[in-house]
């Protein structure tokens, strides 16, 4: 199953596409709690890379209890760095 995690614009997307599995995060805390929910489910986790770089840290504790964490731009457009990219990589495991 894929998980979205993301604002309102990117999480109502995804459901107008059929994902109905999705979580809008109030604060850095929610998010914290809402991927420690999901811990143990073995899902793709689609994630907006504002959230993604806000919990990098984070996330990359919870790398071993997910397959796959997916980074995706927002209505913004894609605010990724170098750097960022590097980090999803490790995540990844590419």
């Amino acid at each position: 199953m894929v998980i979205i995690v993301g604002d309102e614009d990117t999480v109502l997307g995804f459901k107008l596409l059929g994902f109905n599995k999705s979580f809008i995060p109030k604060n850095y805390d929610d998010l914290k709690r809402i991927i420690d929910g999901l811990i143990g489910e073995k899902d793709i986790l689609i994630i907006t890379e504002k959230l993604f770089e806000s919990a990098k840290e984070f996330l990359k504790e919870k790398k071993s209890m997910y397959p796959i964490f997916i980074s995706i731009p927002d209505k913004h457009g894609s605010t990724m760095k170098h750097e960022s990219r590097d980090i999803i990589k490790e995540i990844m495991g590419v």
